[in-house]
C-alpha cells in the first residue's frame, strides 16, 4: 500500500494520508486483463435496464475515485491532465447513456457506444488501466444472479 502524506498545518501534527488505488494490492485482484469492447458490451447486454444503470453508476463512481490521482490533494495543481481529460470524456458518454436508459429512449446512440469508451481500446496511458480496473470493480459490486 502506498501512502502520500500531506501536512495541513506546520504548527500541528495533523496529516492526511491519501491511498493511491493503482498501487494497492487489494484493488489489483479485480483486474484480470484488459476487457475488450465486445466483452464490455456483452456484460451490458445481459442486464435489464435497471441493472445496466446500476453497473454504469458504479463504474462512474469507481472511475472518479481512481482518477483522483490526477490532481494534487488539497492543492490547485493537476498532475496528470491526460487522465483527468480522458476520465471526463468517458463520464460524459456514461451520463448520456444513463439518460437514455432513464428516458427509455428509442435512440440509444450513447448506450450502444459506451462500451467503446469504457474499454479505451484506442487510448494509451494510465486511463486504460484505470478504466478497466474501475469497470472490473463495478462488475464485482453489481454481480447478477
Amino acid at each position: 500500500m502506498v501512502f502520500k502524506l500531506h501536512f495541513c498545518h506546520s504548527a500541528s501534527l495533523h496529516f492526511t494520508a491519501k491511498v493511491q488505488l493503482k498501487n494497492h494490492r487489494l484493488s489489483r485482484r479485480y483486474v484480470k486483463s484488459s476487457m475488450k469492447n465486445e466483452e464490455i458490451q456483452i456484460e451490458l447486454d445481459k442486464r435489464n435496464p435497471n441493472q445496466k444503470a446500476l453497473l454504469l453508476l458504479s463504474y462512474g463512481h469507481q472511475l472518479t475515485v481512481m482518477s483522483r490521482e490526477s490532481y494534487e490533494f488539497k492543492g490547485a495543481g493537476v498532475t496528470n491532465p491526460r487522465l483527468l481529460r480522458d476520465a471526463n470524456e468517458i463520464l460524459h458518454r456514461v451520463f448520456q447513456a444513463l439518460t437514455e436508459l432513464q428516458l427509455q429512449s428509442e435512440k440509444s446512440f450513447s448506450l450502444s457506444g459506451v462500451s467503446h469508451w469504457i474499454s479505451c481500446e484506442e487510448k494509451s496511458g494510465s486511463i486504460v488501466q484505470t478504466s478497466n480496473q474501475a469497470f472490473s470493480m463495478a462488475l464485482q459490486k453489481c454481480k447478477i444472479t
